[in-house]
């Protein structure tokens, strides 16, 4: 197959995350300012479809038109060719191949899981409620979006940083190294909003999650990882650290009183 379409999907992402960052220097900060539970919760909605529509949407469509959409239950040979080719000539085996994996997941497991007990043991009154902290939901309803944008940012963009991106790169260059340090890139700076800390932050879990997909083959497998990580961040996290007592009025327009929605 001619590789003009696997570099149309290549310029399409770049232009769509150029797009996104530019976007993202009003829109977010839009949203930050908001009082209201439901002006937040309407921007949350439409981020949730934008979601599904740009990430999982045009994921599988792009898989569908290189003629990789078997990659969503398999792990496609134009990934692992390459990556047995840079296994083999670096002298590691399966063995050592799945112990670098389990390796990987129990330490990045093991960083989740500090990270979200810490705060527990911290003095967070301080904490801020502007920047990434206005992301966090400050009532019952809020979190339900947001464990929603959870949900389709574990499915949606793993299927297009982790399956699609790479694939298109390599059909389009042939260099499976090209493919693994775009991707990474590409799904860093789509997290602009975040600033320069949370973009690095963002390539580094991206990198994480992309060599836990290369290892153990599985897309479902990082996903879940994905799903779990951002649910940690947008759903346990305000729990533990009792983020609706900060806004007592938010919790009561969501239809429930500050008593009797965390112990």
């Amino acid at each position: 197959m001619d590789n003009w379409l696997a570099w149309l999907i290549i310029v399409l992402t770049i232009g769509l995350v150029i797009f996104q960052i530019w976007k993202d220097r009003t829109a977010f900060p839009r949203f930050v300012a908001l009082k209201k539970s439901e002006d937040r919760r309407k921007h949350m909605r439409n981020w949730l479809f934008s979601g599904i529509l740009k990430f999982s949407g045009l994921g599988v469509l792009g898989l569908f038109l290189l003629g990789h959409l078997d990659a969503l239950t398999g792990f496609p040979d134009i990934l692992s060719d390459p990556l047995n080719s840079l296994l083999n000539s670096l002298g590691i085996g399966d063995s050592a191949a799945n112990l670098i994996l389990w390796a990987f997941v129990g330490v990045f497991v093991l960083i989740m899981v500090v990270l979200t007990i810490l705060p527990a043991l911290m003095d967070t009154s301080e904490m801020p409620d502007d920047g990434v902290f206005a992301m966090l939901p400050r009532n019952p309803k809020e979190m339900g979006w947001t464990a929603a944008l959870s949900v389709n940012a574990g499915i949606g963009e793993e299927i297009f940083f982790r399956c699609l991106l790479p694939i298109a790169v390599i059909e389009a260059t042939g260099s499976f190294s090209a493919a693994l340090l775009i991707c990474t890139l590409l799904f860093g700076f789509a997290h602009g909003y975040q600033g320069i800390v949370g973009v690095m932050t963002t390539m580094f879990v991206g990198a994480v999650f992309l060599v836990i997909y290369l290892l153990s083959g599985s897309l479902w497998f990082a996903m879940a990882l994905h799903i779990a990580t951002d649910l940690r961040g947008l759903v346990i996290l305000p729990l533990i650290l009792k983020w609706f007592d900060r806004f007592p009025d938010d919790v009561q327009e969501s239809g429930e009183t500050p008593a009797n929605v965390l112990p």
